[in-house]
């Protein structure tokens, strides 16, 4: 084959490759716009969703504040009320252990002179009522 004919085939290959180069450019820069034609149109969809997203947070956030708002009255309040019953009820038993303890301890003392009067009785009587003892 001669010089001439070699470098045909090499600038028809050149020009061929070249081509191919230039198709495969233009497929790529065409598949780049769509995809960034798809990526605008994707955005411009999910806005109005992170938005409302946005909004929801915020409402959330403020809601969950309001809670703990309340919530900390609420516990602030239950401890006085707790503190408050607590006080009455250490009240209210010293003023019963003051008023109830000695009027009992007087009955019991009472009570336990009855019992023991009673049971001498129930000795006298037993050993012939006037205190001497039966034959």
């Amino acid at each position: 084959m001669s010089e001439q004919v070699s470098l045909t085939i090499i600038a028809i290959c050149m020009i061929l490759i070249t081509l191919a180069i230039v198709v495969v450019s233009i497929a790529l820069i065409m598949l780049a716009l769509r995809v960034r034609k798809s990526v605008a149109t994707l955005t411009n969809r999910a806005q109005p969703l992170i938005t409302q997203a946005t909004d929801v947070a915020k409402t959330a956030n403020d809601i969950a504040q309001k809670v703990k708002a309340g919530t900390e009255g609420i516990v602030d309040k239950t401890e006085r009320t707790v503190e408050d019953i607590t006080r009455r009820v250490h009240t209210t038993t010293n003023i019963v252990q003051e008023s109830i303890s000695p009027p009992m301890i007087t009955l019991a003392s009472v009570v336990t002179g009855v019992s023991r009067g009673l049971e001498v009785l129930t000795q006298m009587r037993k050993r012939g009522g006037d205190g001497r003892h039966a034959h």
